[in-house]
């Protein structure tokens, strides 16, 4: 092996042993919830003992593998991190669930999967789930919807963690340097979980519940305590709070930074926000107008109170309900949920679908690059299907546009020259000076090599 390989290896291989050192703790944080039901106290060796195997074994790579700090990665590097940590973190949050017996192999491998992407299939009644088991996937929630790397990058210095940063797919700079913006959007992230958690305790729910609730919106990811998810609770203001945090989820971090410091007209300046909420309470109307011509709601306020919930959890990728799923099965709710579906939040924002200014991508491309098309051809060439140039020789296109990019890349050049050249005038006056300085010595020496001369 190479030294450059080999290098590269053991730079892989420390960030893994930092990411699964974490992960392994973790794991240990649902047995918190025995001290308060040690009726399930058979569960702690199925996650006592696989996290102490994982974070020893992790130990050992992180401090054999580089003694000197955190290697910088190149973009290859990061990528390799990147998957490598995401699988074998899917891999170490499966064996509780199958050392103890709960699941199956590949059900565990499948809850695991479906919690750290908040994607939120489950396989596991949650109404016959031990709590721990229940925090455990929302700890997953936590985590997938935040971001492993994100979580890693916030103890990492900013010139080794920002390329692994990049590689996961955040481009937010709340602050200055990726590892204070990462501590930004984890607190942030944090808070607003903490505050939802809060509201939800005010609003009647159990602490239990509110806290794995508040995580599952506010990650988008849709793990509930309950199997017919938030029908039970048949609470308005919880169903609002959940929209809430929702919306907060399907939201930039950085727009919700600029909330936190109170820069509201920043916030709703941006070009996200307003096709945002307008989505939503057009969809929102639709929806409530649908469900009242189906009969599956008696009265409008009922059907907007189900379409409003509905349709920001479809939107936001989270699925959680507050209805049977057979009232939201007439063709037009489905069409709805489609198109939202597609849409998703915001860009930088948690739901994990095409996001809202991809969506419009492609209109926005379309109205930008069809005039220039329209201008490449004359009125005659349009009504008479005649090129408005054509080229005489086959290569004469091929040679213009090497030409075109020889000539722009000297104008570049000439410019970045140009650039350099430009001072200052109390720069220009002494070097003017110092010409004529130089010049008169010149002229000097040159009279005196001249009388030496006669």
């Amino acid at each position: 092996m190479s030294d450059s390989l080999r290098s590269s290896f053991l730079s892989v291989i420390w960030y893994i042993g930092v990411a699964l050192i974490f992960v392994g703790f973790v794991l240990l944080v649902p047995l918190a919830m025995l001290f308060v039901y040690p009726g399930e106290m058979d569960l702690c060796p199925s996650y006592a003992l696989p996290s102490v195997t994982v974070t020893l074994a992790a130990y050992l790579v992180y401090f054999h593998s580089n003694r000197d700090g955190a290697p910088s990665l190149n973009r290859k590097e990061s990528g390799s991190v990147i998957v490598l940590v995401w699988v074998l973190a899917i891999l170490v949050n499966a064996l509780p669930l199958m050392t103890s017996g709960l699941l199956s192999p590949v059900h565990a491998l499948f809850e695991a999967t479906s919690g750290l992407t908040t994607t939120g299939f489950t396989v596991i009644d949650a109404d016959c789930c031990p709590k721990v088991v229940l925090l455990h996937r929302s700890l997953m929630h936590y985590l997938g919807g935040v971001g492993l790397i994100l979580v890693m990058t916030s103890v990492i210095s900013d010139s080794c963690g920002l390329g692994l940063y990049n590689a996961e797919g955040h481009a937010d700079r709340l602050l200055a340097g990726s590892a204070r913006s990462a501590r930004a959007i984890l607190i942030l992230y944090t808070g607003v979980i903490f505050v939802g958690s809060l509201a939800y305790v005010i609003e009647g729910m159990p602490a239990f519940d509110a806290m794995n609730i508040a995580v599952s919106a506010v990650s988008t990811g849709g793990f509930a305590v309950r199997s017919d998810s938030l029908a039970s609770y048949d609470n308005l203001a919880v169903e609002l709070t959940t929209v809430v945090l929702m919306v907060a989820g399907a939201t930039n971090f950085l727009l919700n930074f600029m909330l936190a410091q109170g820069r509201f007209r920043s916030f709703f300046k941006h070009a996200e926000t307003p096709a945002l909420f307008g989505i939503i309470v057009v969809s929102s109307l639709l929806a409530a107008i649908s469900l009242l011509a189906e009969d599956e709601c008696p009265a409008f306020p009922q059907a907007l109170r189900v379409g409003l919930f509905h349709v920001v959890a479809v939107m936001t990728s989270t699925g959680l309900q507050t209805v049977d799923t057979s009232v939201l099965l007439c063709p037009p709710i489905q069409f709805i949920f489609i198109v939202l579906m597609f849409v998703g939040g915001e860009a930088g924002s948690k739901p994990s679908t095409v996001k809202l200014r991809d969506a419009a991508d492609p209109a926005r491309s379309s109205r930008r690059v069809t005039p220039r098309f329209l201008m490449g051809f004359s009125y005659e060439a349009i009504f008479s299907h005649t090129p408005f140039h054509k080229p005489e020789h086959p290569d004469e296109a091929q040679k213009d546009r090497k030409d075109f990019q020889t000539t722009e890349q000297h104008g570049h050049a000439c410019d970045k020259q140009h650039r350099r050249r430009r001072v200052r005038p109390h720069e220009a006056r002494a070097e003017t000076g110092v010409a004529q300085a130089r010049g008169c010595i010149e002229d000097r020496i040159a009279h005196g090599c001249a009388e030496q001369g006669e």
